[in-house]
Parts: structure tokens; sequence; C-alpha cells
């Protein structure tokens, strides 16, 4: 199989995935500066790693090829199945948000989506209270993906923070965040300045 059958193949089932999640249900940053293992196992693409994506007629590059969105799917459910991905000709696989949530998701249902989108820290979660994994979890899954030639992209909330109501700041929020004035500002201020990246940023 070519690599355009195989793309078209991809779009394909992303689509009939994304059919059946609708009617089925279906439920399959910044990291922490020292963590090379993660960083390695996520970003370091070698020649066996090319070799491995040519084995499976996958594209040279993510904007080539397509991308498995695995919507909540845990980071040993993406492992335990990285050769399906792969032969289904998958260039990428995307995560769910790895940060710490405001609150757990261990044991939750699909409902609670949400939260993840409601970080507590701009850290992976290696709480144990995470139905995604733990950070282990994580560099084991970069490394099987390694293994395939398929890049791992990670969704991140690099914008903002949870809160449990109004200006209440969600208790999990570490203090070298919470305690810093330089990280929280009225979303109604009118000082910034939408000109100036420093003023947005800052």
């Amino acid at each position: 199989m070519n690599k355009n059958s195989k793309r078209f193949l991809s779009m394909l089932m992303a689509f009939a995935l994304v059919f059946s999640t609708a009617f089925a249900g279906f439920s399959p940053a910044k990291a922490l500066a020292d963590d090379s293992t993660v960083y390695s196992s996520v970003f370091e693409y070698t020649a066996d790693t090319q070799d491995s994506a040519s084995d499976y007629g996958l594209m040279d590059t993510v904007q080539e090829g397509v991308i498995l969105h695995a919507w909540q799917w845990s980071f040993n459910n993406i492992k335990d199945n990285m050769q399906a991905i792969a032969e289904a000709g998958y260039t990428a696989v995307q995560t769910s948000v790895i940060q710490q949530a405001k609150e757990g998701t261990k044991g939750k249902t699909n409902e609670v989506w949400w939260v993840y989108y409601q970080p507590a820290n701009f850290t992976i979660d290696n709480t144990g209270n995470s139905a995604l994994g733990t950070k282990a979890e994580f560099s084991a899954m970069c490394a099987e993906a390694h293994k395939y030639g398929i890049k791992v992209i990670v969704d991140v909330v690099a914008n903002h923070l949870g809160n449990n109501k109004g200006y209440d700041l969600a208790s999990t929020i570490p203090d070298e965040i919470r305690n810093d004035s330089a990280c929280w500002h009225d979303q109604w201020n009118k000082e910034i300045n939408y000109g100036s990246r420093y003023s947005i940023t800052h």
C-alpha cells in the first residue's frame, strides 16, 4: 500500500472514529526542566525513527501526515495500540491535556472532560490522580511511539489555571504560582496593552 492510499485510509478511519464517538460515547506547558527522559522520548527523532516510519509508509512530517487525536485515551492505552496506530498510517498521536488538573480525573466518567482544561500547574500530572496516567507511563508511551516512528503531540493549556469560582483559585495550585501576583490579572484590566507582547504575557 503506497503513502497516498495509507493517507486516505487514515482519514477514513479518523472520520469513523469521530462518527462512532458521537453515537457510542467512545471511552477508550511546561514540563519539568530536568525531565530529560520525557524530552528525549518526545523530541529526538533519529535515523532509526525515520526508518521505522518508512516501514509503515508514514509521512515524514506531521504536516503531511494524519494525526490521531487520542481523546481521553490513557497513556497505556495509546502505548498498547501503537502498532495498530502505525499500521493505520497515523504519523502522529495527540494526547489529551497532560498537566495536573485542579481535581483528579481517575475513576471518573468522560463527562468530566472539561476538568483537563482547568489545570493547577504547568507540569505533567504525576499525582496518580489522572485517568491518563503517570509521568512514567507518559514517558513509556513516547518511547513506544519512537519505535514506530510516530510523533507525539501534547495538548497543553498554557494561558490559564483553574479556579473554584470567580477569583477563588483551586487549592491545588502551588504556592509559587498562587502567591506571585505577576501571574494573575483581572480579565477586565484596561492597563493591558494588547499591542505589546510583554504587556500581554506579563
